[in-house]
């Protein structure tokens, strides 16, 4: 899903960003692109103490393979207040860039 938001226009425009958030270290996930370069392409926040994603309930969700200590495959939806519009954990991770787009577009 990274990939796919960093590779869609859709998700990198003045009007919506799509900020991946990820545990790893900056080192670890130059790891992870030198394996996969088209992770370059999306804008990465590193939450290296998982703060943001145990505030934002990220680490007991139903897609957490590491219930507690790694967050899962969720997304959060959050307008230019800063207010958390929508919320989706998704265990089965699929790239569900289109469904986004639509939840954002109906709350415009």
């Amino acid at each position: 899903q990274i990939s796919a938001f960093g590779g869609d226009p859709r998700f990198n425009s003045d009007n919506i960003q799509a900020i991946s958030v990820v545990v790893d270290s900056a080192a670890e996930w130059q790891k992870a692109i030198a394996k996969m370069p088209e992770l370059a392409k999306a804008t990465t926040m590193f939450d290296t103490c998982a703060n943001v994603s145990r505030q934002l309930g990220m680490l007991t969700t139903a897609s957490s393979m590491h219930k507690g200590s790694l967050p899962g495959h969720s997304y959060v939806v959050i307008d230019k207040e800063g207010i958390v519009r929508y919320v989706l954990d998704d265990p089965n991770m699929a790239i569900a860039n289109d469904m986004l787009f639509g939840k954002i577009e109906a709350l415009n």
